[in-house]
């Protein structure tokens, strides 16, 4: 890895072309001998593969990528063969490692990388199993390491989630051995501008950029022409090396066969120009290229130095500050759309949702943005996690899980962002359930149906650990802490970094919650420490420095909500590339709906202004601070700062007032009965 980072920081590393069609062109039979499997070739004719290997190293080639693409027990199953995946990569890579050490020179080393395809499978839509697809690439990649793969090259990825089970096993055979292959994660991206499952460009690079990687990049799918604007919005939005290989063009049906019409000089001066694209550093081809395409690649790249981008450091620091404030105006040309999930696009610089409390729109680039979802984090605002697909405070959600009906739950979800929530928080653990099941149920279905991030919320890890199992973006993972020891904390964190998630860290340790500003600050200190050491940055890390009730009575808790927005606004000051979350409803546990609604919102709005960066609220019921009326606010103030008597004064102010709130309903129940067909099944709630 040491050799290829190097390299490709000094100059531009090329890699080959394609492999298939060059095994027909120059063996009609070879394909048929091997009963259509291009890997069983490796055994059966490795001097047809070693050739191919040479005549791309001759053209100037820098890296081989191993006739190894569909070495994926699932695939090779098809052939009956699911059993010979290690012995078919192994073979694979050792051809491809053993020409590239004849070719190397001191000047010129050859690498071979291990090309490992997405199989014919998306996990996003069902078709296979988490663990089984990342068992698959597992064995893979111990086939990549006996035969001494420089680097593992997952290529033509179209989801996700394929790419996050691919890096899982992969991770998992390196912990086996004792040896770290680098990785180098290439996706498809097609004519729309997304992935097949639907992920653009700029989403692409957030979800795998907590991730450490060699590069990322694009190949096949399109020409180098049609993938120059991707491969821009990847530049901005990412702050790792890149790679392209390119198919020689859109293919053509010629006699009912395809055909890329791109000669090998266009397609060269295409990809040169790519190359000038900063952080671009591995070039290549992909379907329809050849040895002369190489060869006219290497010519156009001769004496061309790498772009450094100026930008990579920014970019790195504000994803670093992702649950910090951003700069009120980073480069405008940073800004683009960015996707709530894999699967829409929304405006990145939104207008604020009259129904979403502190709202404010600014300029802030894609890829801070898209790690959580659509809506961004910025000053004076924070990012608002529903809290009404939780089954412990939720009644709503509780009888949908009672009676199985799973399905309805998406438009629970999906209420909840319709009242501006910007992310959904999952939790289905209470008495006399199966939690990993209903985890599994729920989570499998907003992935899909829920425009929204999840936060996977569970005092379970193998619930954590199941509900991150089903997601292709990038979730929160709610929540771990130091009761139960820093064992168990940094298992948790483990699975954050493992899966690319952020972390919610409870203020709680050995001896309980913490109560004071000291105790709150103290068990963050230690828990960020840990997460550091785990391998996690600190924008991945929200503290909930917890709040307790005003509303009990207790002078142990009188001044609760003041002793909390005091701790986040220390902590903020101490570590400010950390974020703060909280529960925000707990402040008025125990008080009536009707004051509820004040009380929170107004502690939310000061929470904030101390540097709150996410809130889970019902945020049906937050209401904007300069909607509040001067009476509702001065009491809930009062209240929330402790003054002595305020709590009476509060409820007799608002017992005047009547009870206003109610539990929320799905949004299709209040409307017509054709559009709540419509809602429903654009909600996918098959039960009703």
């Amino acid at each position: 890895m040491a050799d290829i980072a190097r390299l490709s920081s000094e100059k531009y590393l090329i890699l080959d072309g394609a492999m298939g069609t060059e095994i027909t062109k120059m063996d009609g039979d070879a394909l048929a001998r091997a009963g259509g499997c291009n890997e069983l070739l490796n055994v059966t004719d490795p001097a047809l593969i070693t050739q191919i290997h040479e005549n791309y190293l001759a053209a100037g080639a820098d890296i081989l990528k191993t006739n190894t693409f569909g070495a994926l027990s699932w695939v090779l199953a098809e052939f009956e063969m699911a059993a010979r995946a290690r012995e078919l990569t192994a073979a694979g890579v050792r051809l491809a490692k053993a020409v590239a050490e004849r070719f190397s020179t001191p000047d010129k080393p050859r690498f071979a990388a291990c090309s490992l395809g997405p199989g014919t499978k998306l996990p996003s839509l069902g078709h296979i199993d988490f663990d089984t697809m990342s068992e698959g690439y597992r064995e893979a990649a111990l086939g990549a390491i006996d035969g001494g793969a420089d680097a593992i090259l997952l290529e033509t990825c179209q989801d996700p989630l394929q790419i996050k089970a691919a890096l899982y096993g992969i991770q998992k055979a390196n912990e086996s051995v004792n040896h770290a292959v680098p990785t180098m994660v290439s996706a498809t991206i097609e004519l729309g501008g997304t992935m097949l499952i639907g992920t653009d460009a700029a989403t692409f690079a957030a979800i795998f950029e907590p991730f450490d990687l060699l590069s990322i990049g694009f190949n096949c799918g399109l020409g180098p022409d049609a993938l120059e604007k991707h491969l821009r919005v990847l530049s901005a939005a990412s702050s790792k090396k890149l790679s392209v290989h390119a198919n020689a063009g859109l293919p053509l049906n010629v006699g009912g066969k395809s055909v890329y019409p791109m000669g090998a000089e266009e397609f060269a001066a295409h990809e040169a120009r790519l190359a000038m694209i900063s952080g671009v550093r591995f070039l290549g081809g992909c379907c329809g290229t050849t040895p002369k395409h190489i060869a006219a690649l290497a010519r156009a790249l001769r004496g061309l130095k790498p772009r450094e981008n100026p930008l990579s450091n920014l970019v790195s620091n504000l994803l670093s500050n992702l649950l910090s404030n951003p700069p009120s105006n980073p480069p405008s040309n940073l800004s683009s759309n960015s996707p709530s999930t894999p699967r829409e696009n929304l405006p990145l610089n939104q207008q604020s949702n009259p129904r979403s409390p502190h709202k404010k729109t600014v300029s802030i680039i894609p890829a801070i943005t898209s790690l959580f979802g659509s809506k961004p984090l910025f000053g004076g605002g924070a990012l608002l996690i529903g809290e009404r697909t939780n089954a412990t405070g939720s009644k709503a959600f509780r009888e949908l899980l009672l009676a199985g009906k799973y399905d309805s739950a998406i438009a629970l979800a999906n209420d909840q962002i319709g009242h501006g929530a910007d992310a959904i928080d999952v939790s289905t653990g209470f008495a006399g359930r199966d939690e990993v099941q209903d985890m599994c149920e729920i989570v499998r279905r907003f992935a899909l149906n829920v425009n929204a991030p999840l936060m996977i919320d569970s005092t379970k890890i193998e619930a954590i650990e199941a509900g991150l199992k089903l997601v292709g973006a990038r979730a929160i993972i709610n929540s771990a802490n130091l009761e139960e020891g820093e064992g168990r904390f940094r298992r948790i964190a483990a699975l954050a970094k493992r899966f690319g998630a952020a972390l919610v860290c409870l203020a709680i340790d050995e001896t309980g919650m913490a109560k004071t500003v000291e105790a709150k600050l103290e068990a963050a200190r230690r828990m960020r420490l840990l997460a550091l050491e785990v391998g996690l940055d600190e924008s991945d890390l929200l503290f909930d420095l917890l709040t307790f009730t005003v509303g009990s009575g207790e002078e142990e808790y009188r001044f609760a909500a003041a002793t909390t927005i005091e701790a986040i606004r220390r902590l903020r000051a101490e570590f400010p590339r950390v974020g703060a979350a909280l529960g925000v409803s707990n402040v008025s546990f125990g008080l009536k709906g009707n004051s509820r609604e004040i009380i929170n919102s107004v502690f939310l709005h000061h929470a904030v202004q101390a540097g709150l960066t996410a809130g889970i609220v019902n945020v049906k019921n937050i209401v904007r601070y300069e909607d509040i009326t001067n009476g509702d606010k001065t009491v809930a103030e009062k209240l929330l700062n402790g003054e002595a008597n305020a709590l009476y004064e509060c409820i007799a102010h608002f017992e005047s007032q009547g009870e206003k709130i109610a539990e929320i309903k799905p949004s299709a129940a209040a409307l017509p009965l054709e559009e709540q067909i419509q809602q429903l099944l654009i909600d996918g709630a098959k039960e009703e």
